[in-house]
């Protein structure tokens, strides 16, 4: 196979030939495992061919014909989810809720180490939220708590309040945070109330999805939408899955933290997601990436150097939730099993408007190309960070990634030197 697995995988993660080379060969060394990339990509080429032959497609399709199978694939699994659920309506409270206690029903949301609620109360005093409370028409902080839910309240701070506020104001007070300000207890996911769905429309435009969460307080937020788009439930279900993976998984990091001196200011850290800005000092350590960096910057240097990224990892568990969509619906097992295992799977495909573009097998990045309709964007950066996942898993074992993110995601660098 000479170098042509090297060329394969620079061109697939955006890096040069020798750095990867370099990279591979100290891999090698430190894990004792040879012949790893090269084997990725015959398993890659395996899986494709595996999910080319279940869309029914001749040889060599291009990238325009795998293209409209997969999104036609997403959307007859979003009608066939749908159709089991009695088409809940995503633009009303009822039919949003019909979703959650769905996805409920097979992960059950656990319990966490979150920010007690009186704490919360206490920080939204300390500093109102102006554009919230114009927004509301109250007048003070306290006639608000006194008619809108408090987790309501916090998470419209994420979508109404500018960043340098959120950031410079009311962020400033988690740094007197203790381990004394937080509980036990569980998960919540609440639909937020229709009268948030204008002032959150330029917040879902940026994030490409109507969900997110606050995991100071362990609570995952659905927003309204303003219609009901192919592809939207499924994507809806996938974002749950995930949030209810990546939630507590922040909470056992922040519970961790709390025997250390500096818990604050870490704690901090940890919910902005901070990603080092240098590159690490010993050449051969990796990065710990915490989100999409791509939706900022497509060319980040980041998503090209050596890393694994945590929010990949969390949804690689949320897509086994989804595979087991499955034992619920029987029906629908075969069709869910095609993403179960198929989020780093991906290759360029000749296009019929001249060169090559990347397919990506990943669900979410296929649901949100649905959704995108008109705009004719396919996405594939899911796919991307995936791979630099199941790169590392490869050499040092899956479980692996959760423990150097885990311990690692502070400093920001796995020590592999």
């Amino acid at each position: 196979m000479a170098l042509h697995y090297l060329e394969k995988f620079s061109v697939w993660l955006g890096t040069d030939v020798s750095s990867l080379a370099r990279t591979e060969n100290f891999l090698e060394k430190r894990s004792g495992r040879r012949g790893v990339l090269e084997f990725l990509l015959l398993e890659n080429r395996r899986q494709t061919e595996k999910a080319l032959d279940f869309l029914e497609l001749e040889d060599s399709p291009s990238f325009e014909e795998i293209k409209e199978k997969l999104l036609r694939k997403t959307e007859d699994d979003d009608i066939k989810l749908k159709s089991f659920l009695r088409y809940p309506d995503l633009s009303s409270a009822s039919g949003r809720s019909r979703v959650a206690e769905f996805v409920e029903k097979i992960k059950t949301p656990p319990v966490g180490f979150f920010l007690k609620e009186s704490k919360a109360r206490e920080f939204l005093i300390a500093n109102p939220p102006k554009k919230v409370l114009a927004f509301l028409g109250f007048k003070t902080i306290e006639e608000a708590l006194a008619k809108t839910n408090l987790l309501e309240l916090f998470a419209s701070l994420r979508f109404i309040e500018d960043a340098d506020w959120l950031n410079n104001v009311f962020f400033k007070k988690y740094f007197s945070l203790s381990p004394n300000d937080f509980e036990r207890r569980r998960l919540k996911i609440i639909i937020l109330d229709e009268k948030w769905r204008e002032a959150s429309r330029a917040f879902m435009a940026h994030k490409r999805h109507n969900i997110s969460h606050l995991k100071e307080l362990g609570v995952i937020f659905i927003l309204p939408l303003s219609s009901s788009l192919p592809g939207e439930l499924v994507r809806t279900v996938s974002l749950l899955f995930h949030y209810l993976e990546e939630v507590p998984f922040y909470s056992g990091v922040a519970e961790n933290l709390s025997s250390e001196k500096n818990f604050a200011e870490s704690y901090v850290s940890l919910l902005r997601g901070d990603v080092s800005l240098n590159k690490p000092e010993r050449e051969n350590d990796w990065l710990v990436i915490q989100r999409y960096l791509e939706k900022d910057d497509p060319r980040d240097w980041r998503l090209s150097f050596p890393h694994i990224n945590t929010e990949s990892f969390l949804y690689s568990l949320a897509y086994r939730k989804i595979s087991a969509i499955g034992d619920t619906i029987p029906k629908l097992k075969e069709d869910f099993e095609f993403w179960g295992e198929e989020s780093w799977v991906g290759d360029l495909f000749s296009s019929k408007e001249g060169g090559a573009k990347m397919v990506s097998f990943d669900l979410l990045d296929n649901s949100m190309s649905l959704v995108s309709g008109k705009t004719g964007v396919f996405y594939s950066y899911h796919r991307h960070e995936a791979l630099w996942n199941k790169i590392f898993a490869a050499y040092f074992g899956e479980e692996k990634i959760k423990e150097a993110a885990s311990q690692n995601i502070i400093s920001g660098f796995v020590p592999l030197s």
